[in-house]
């Protein structure tokens, strides 16, 4: 017996979460690292930051194989797409 209450949950109008074009990811992640190193050490944010862009400038500029592979029009397109 129930109360008259029911949680009910149905796939049916599930959306799959969107992922961010490239160019987003990368703005997004470049913005984050800025605002984090600058609360954190004001003083020395510039020197940080350009360090940070130049230690992992794949990670910053959003190209990532390992994410990119099951994307439309990533790595894997060209070889899929066939001759």
């Amino acid at each position: 017996m129930t109360d008259g209450y029911q949680l009910v949950w149905s796939s049916e109008f599930y959306e799959p979460p969107r992922q961010w074009p490239k160019e987003r990811r990368a703005r997004e992640r470049v913005r984050r690292m800025r605002e984090r190193i600058e609360r954190k050490w004001p003083m020395f944010a510039e020197q940080l930051i350009a360090e940070t862009l130049a230690s992992k400038p794949a990670y910053y500029a959003a190209e990532d194989p390992v994410y990119d592979a099951g994307r439309p029009g990533g790595p894997d397109a060209a070889s899929a797409a066939g001759p």
